[in-house]
């Protein structure tokens, strides 16, 4: 991990998502080690030990998300169709050839697989464009959005963050007040400017602003 370069893929997670070497930068990675693409796409990055801080306890209290977040600090896809199972009593499918060459690289096996994960997060329904249009168009005005906003993974309302603001604006490394500037008191910095968070459509997809 520690040596794999920013751009080589490492794996999967369980919610299909892909997973790559450590960014120099991990301050660019939401909770759950998470960044979107600038084609929409979502992707995970490992970190090295020093992007990890490993005084802290390895739970935060109620949140998902996880402080010691080397490989992922919590999946910010869904795993309902996940499955797991003890590899020891797992009968391999008929449609499938078991690769019985124990001298080839590990490294194969996810390449041969790279259009498969990728395609279920990128392929979706497409939505009705006047959705995700929840604000006012003129600038001059400064309200909170009407989409519910991802919040440690999961789906929260401004509302939801009027209850604590000095907590919750915060959140996100502040990427929350971008997304409810008049309930967190920063509509002078904010009142212009996309949420860098992913939120909810009202048809339940999560998009980002990049999207």
């Amino acid at each position: 991990v520690e040596t794999a370069a920013s751009t080589q893929l490492m794996g999967y997670a369980m919610d299909g998502f892909p997973m790559y070497g450590p960014l120099d930068d991990a301050s660019v990675l939401d909770d759950c080690n998470g960044i979107t693409n600038s084609d929409g796409s979502y992707q995970y990055h490992v970190r090295t030990l020093e992007q990890v801080d490993q005084s802290l306890d390895y739970c935060q209290g109620t949140n998902v998300e996880v402080n010691w977040n080397y490989i992922l600090g919590c999946y910010s896809g869904s795993v309902e169709n996940s499955a797991v199972q003890d590899s020891t009593s797992y009968t391999l499918d008929s449609s499938c050839v078991e690769d019985t060459d124990t001298t080839s690289s590990p490294t194969a096996a996810p390449t041969d697989t790279t259009s498969s994960p990728t395609a279920a997060p990128i392929t979706s329904t497409p939505t009705p464009t006047s959705a995700p249009v929840a604000t006012p168009t003129t600038i001059e005005s400064c309200v909170d959005s009407d989409l519910e906003v991802k919040v440690n993974g999961a789906a929260k309302t401004c509302t939801w963050v009027s209850k604590n603001t000095t907590k919750r604006c915060a959140k996100g490394k502040g990427a929350v007040a971008i997304h409810c500037p008049q309930t967190c008191g920063e509509c002078a910095a904010y009142a212009c400017e996309d949420t860098t968070k992913r939120f909810y459509l009202t048809n339940g997809k999560q998009k980002s602003c990049n999207w």
